[in-house]
């Protein structure tokens, strides 16, 4: 299981591709929103997607926490990262939307930090399923809000 955003990156792809060649300043300022969106979205996307590979039936208690720290870390790397982008007037609102889902990757990990530390192996085993049904519908509402985004764009 790799929760993330393929279909995030797919779709500003798509809306970079149909905002082109217009020449409008709007359409520009449009083009600059979604190129550095999804220059972030691909960073997170990648650096999140290799520290869930860290998580295996192998690693320690101590390793998965040193992993849901990293993952807290780049969580808040995006969020300093999209809270830096300038969105178009328009979109301000879903801009804001975005940064907050995003953040809500940030809850989960302080959930499963709780559970991962328990002394029983079927409690942290029910909090590694619980924190990866989070990630999923987690990056399935990060992956609407910037669907919306990409319509409102349109």
């Amino acid at each position: 299981m790799r929760p993330g955003f393929p279909a995030t990156i797919v779709v500003l792809g798509l809306m970079l591709a149909l905002l082109g060649g217009c020449g409008d300043d709007r359409v520009e300022v449009n083009n600059a929103y979604v190129a550095s969106t999804d220059r972030v979205v691909r960073t997170f996307e990648n650096r999140f997607q290799a520290l869930q590979a860290d998580f295996t039936p192998m690693s320690t208690p101590a390793q998965d926490q040193k992993t849901l720290v990293s993952m807290q870390s780049a969580v808040a790397d995006v969020v300093l990262a999209l809270g830096k982008i300038v969105p178009p007037d328009d979109i301000r609102d879903l801009h804001v939307r975005l940064l907050t889902r995003v953040k809500e990757y940030g809850g989960a990990i302080a959930t499963a930090r709780r559970g991962f530390a328990s002394e029983d192996p079927k409690a942290v085993n029910d909090a590694r399923g619980a924190f990866a049904t989070k990630l999923q519908q987690v990056a399935g509402q990060v992956t609407a809000t910037i669907t919306t985004i990409n319509d409102k764009l349109r």
